[in-house]
């Protein structure tokens, strides 16, 4: 929408193009979005046709992440989430958060956990607002609470992604990783739930950067590393709107991929 609102104020589209891009560098979804919408046409009207379909699409294919992991969180749940992840963010509707809220309507949890690590709390103020406006009980965490809470008090995390390999490795904020690692000591379930979008095809090797034009180090061991690199052997499972992919995932998340694009095309 951003592509059409540049194009009705006759501004340079390369600009503003580039403006999107560097808001979401580690999001290849938002690369992917810009090439989408100019597909076809650059008026003003063609931009804001286009940018209004992949809005409907994006609200139905969340719609229907989040029903697909919602049915795998198991009933009197106590689930952990992190970052921003809801409809403020995503489509208007959401995806580790939109599974939250469907497994609530659907009388599943007792208890929601929101990790915030930032000064500003501004990653949990985003998703308690969401959830005190839904009606969900929540407590805001701590990072290293939320591991020492595992298992006795999670049964369930439930995460989103910036960018996914196709060997299931997952670019998420600093911190995932370590969670990660203490659900599978623990035995504690945590799925990542994503669009088709995330996955990046072209991420052939997660240790190294996500683009060459990041000066972000993904694997959170520089200076400037703002995120981790989640092994899939760490993760339970992976859900796009096109189902539930569980390890091994090279052919699951490819061909998802290639389903989701005849989909859309």
């Amino acid at each position: 929408m951003g592509i059409a609102i540049a194009a009705a104020g006759d501004e340079d589209l390369a600009q503003a193009q580039a403006l999107l891009r560097a808001s979401r560098p580690a999001a290849p979804s938002v690369a992917r979005g810009i090439r989408d919408v100019m597909r076809d046409g650059r008026s003003p009207s063609d931009l804001f046709r286009s940018a209004q379909r992949m809005h409907t699409d994006a609200i139905a294919a969340r719609r229907t992440m989040s029903l697909h992991a919602a049915a795998r969180i198991p009933r009197n749940a106590s689930v952990l989430t992190q970052c921003d992840t809801g409809a403020l963010v995503h489509a208007g509707h959401g995806t580790a958060l939109g599974a939250i809220r469907a497994a609530s309507r659907l009388g599943k949890l007792r208890h929601v956990f929101v990790i915030e690590s930032r000064r500003t709390l501004g990653r949990s103020r985003f998703t308690s607002w969401e959830l005190e406006r839904s009606g969900i009980r929540h407590t805001i965490i701590d990072d290293e609470v939320a591991q020492a809470m595992l298992p006795e008090r999670v049964t369930n995390v439930v995460i989103g992604a910036d960018r996914i390999a196709t060997n299931g490795d997952t670019a998420r904020r600093l911190g995932t990783r370590d969670l990660a690692a203490e659900c599978a000591r623990h035995g504690v379930q945590l799925d990542v739930v994503a669009p088709t979008s995330t996955v990046d095809g072209r991420w052939v090797d997660p240790s190294t950067r996500i683009d060459p034009c990041l000066p972000t180090d993904v694997a959170g061991l520089g200076a400037e590393g703002v995120v981790d690199i989640t092994p899939s052997e760490l993760i339970s499972a992976i859900v796009t709107e096109i189902g539930v992919h569980e390890p091994p995932y090279n052919d699951a998340l490819a061909d998802a991929v290639l389903t989701s694009a005849s989909i859309h095309s």
